[in-house]
């Protein structure tokens, strides 16, 4: 058979290699049933985990892309209300086209109190309260029997 080696296995139970005849120790025979079924569970729990985290990832991806979502629709939406004349009553008119499964609601508000120190408005000078409007959009996605909030944006217009 050229330069293949033939290995023959002894019926005294001897290992391949072996040529005292002896059995050799147990362990040169291969694995017994229990390091397989250690190795299956090794690997099973391991393919679990994987599993877990892949599906948990795949969640953060989607609620990344709602979220990037709902953010341009409610900065497309400011720009319209920037752009728009100045409602001294009423709210302003949602102009861009929604997915079906999104709602938007805009509030508008005459604040007492602005910024992130919470300043009043009377300290301010050349803006009495009646010319700002604080506007918040919020984006809402259709679920299981109610709404559910998904972003929320808010801004500041000045009557000119």
């Amino acid at each position: 058979m050229g330069a293949w080696k033939i290995l023959k296995f002894r019926p005294s139970g001897g290992c391949p290699g072996n040529t005292s005849g002896s059995p050799g120790p147990r362990s040169q025979y291969g694995f017994n049933l229990i390091e397989v079924l250690v190795a299956v569970a090794i690997l099973g729990a391991i393919g679990v985990v994987f599993i877990a985290a892949m599906t948990t990832a795949n969640r953060s991806l989607g609620v990344l892309d709602e979220k990037t979502q709902a953010e341009a629709l409610i900065r497309s939406q400011l720009d319209g209300i920037k752009l728009a004349p100045y409602l001294d009553a009423g709210n302003y008119a949602v102009t861009v086209t929604l997915p079906p499964q999104y709602s938007m609601t805009i509030n508008v508000e005459s604040p007492q109190k602005i910024g992130i120190n919470q300043t009043p408005l009377d300290v301010l000078e050349g803006y009495p309260v009646t010319t700002l409007q604080e506007i918040t959009v919020s984006i809402f996605r259709a679920g299981d029997g109610a709404d559910r909030f998904v972003l929320s944006i808010g801004t500041y217009k000045v009557k000119e």
